[in-house]
């Protein structure tokens, strides 16, 4: 059966929901799982934005998900001895880059307040996030009486606190 031009487009979102939702065990439409995915592959806005971040640095990991509905190109590289994974979208806007650091490089006020959530769990690693202008940093933490993550702006407010204790 042949379907008017006018009903074309919603008849192949309905089939690909369809598919998604199969396929996908019924997840979220707009949350999807990485997928690998090569530099020739990418949009050329993104490859461009990709390779501009990574500079010289040779990519790990590439890789494509949808968040919220958007496309978005994971890259995955090591710069100046730091690891770090930059999200671009398909138009080449940067979304996030995200960098692991060390303690040196926290502000003073914003590791205050990361020890002072910690307690009595070590800070294990951190990263700074830059999205949509905004700076964050997330500290993993560890000991014996639990983990999780300790996210900080960078005017040393508390963003979130996921931790687990282990019980004794």
């Amino acid at each position: 059966m042949r379907l008017p031009s006018r009903m074309l487009v919603p008849a192949t979102a309905i089939a690909m929901l369809g598919t998604v939702g199969v396929a996908g065990g019924c997840k979220a439409v707009e949350e999807s799982d990485a997928q690998a995915i090569t530099l020739p592959e990418l949009p050329a806005p993104a490859r461009a934005a990709i390779e501009r971040e990574a500079d010289a640095a040779s990519i790990t990991d590439l890789t494509t998900t949808v968040d919220d509905g958007k496309v978005v190109y994971v890259a995955e590289f090591t710069r100046n001895g730091r690891e770090t994974e930059v999200e671009v979208f398909a138009d080449g806007t940067i979304a996030s880059i995200e960098t692991a650091i060390t303690l040196a490089d926290v502000p003073a006020s914003v590791l205050a307040v990361a020890e002072r959530e910690a307690g009595d769990l070590k800070i294990t690693e951190i990263d700074r996030e830059v999205s949509s202008g905004r700076t964050t940093y997330e500290f993993d933490v560890k000991g014996p009486s639990g983990s999780g993550e300790i996210v900080v702006s960078d005017d040393a407010r508390l963003v979130s606190r996921q931790l687990k204790r282990s019980s004794k």
